[in-house]
């Protein structure tokens, strides 16, 4: 009978280690994910971008209605020619692409460090209001008029709805 007692016991035992190591490991990982601020969502949203090439964002903002406004910099170091319609974009969770595209005339020469504010329309809003997270994939056709070939300098923007 006492030898039915101790296999009894050693199961229990041997249940709890198992799953007392799982456990104690997810609440490791927890922990480690707190102290990252992964886990704080009523944390403000921070403005960022990823990508771009030789012509790269300076400063954007998207608003309600739906208007992206990009200020751009050549940063290539050489003249560039920005074509009329070349900056594109997509916001991601808002209604729709961007309808309009800018700038409405080509820009030439756009010289090396030149800033020019592009405004897109139309590209939808996320929902929920002022504050809320987008996340932008905008593409800015360019050309070098020195060696006559075409690029395109892609990337992502991300920030609070203003």
């Amino acid at each position: 009978m006492s030898f039915r007692r101790n296999r009894r016991g050693q199961s229990a035992i041997e249940y709890t280690m198992t799953y007392g190591w799982a456990i104690l490991v997810i609440i490791i990982a927890a922990v480690i994910l707190w102290r990252s601020g992964l886990l704080e969502f009523s944390r403000d949203v921070q403005p960022g971008s990823r990508g771009f090439s030789q012509i790269r964002p300076l400063d954007w903002k998207l608003s309600a209605d739906g208007t992206l406004l990009i200020t751009i910099e050549n940063d290539a170091g050489s003249i560039l020619v920005l074509p009329a319609g070349g900056v594109t974009a997509s916001v991601l969770g808002g209604a729709a692409s961007c309808t309009g595209s800018a700038p409405a005339a080509d820009v030439s020469p756009f010289r090396p460090a030149a800033v020019q504010t592009v405004t897109l329309t139309g590209c939808g809003a996320p929902p929920g209001g002022t504050g809320t997270y987008y996340r932008a994939n905008v593409s800015i056709l360019y050309s070098n008029p020195g060696s006559g070939l075409n690029h395109q300098s892609v990337g992502i923007l991300w920030g609070p709805l203003e």
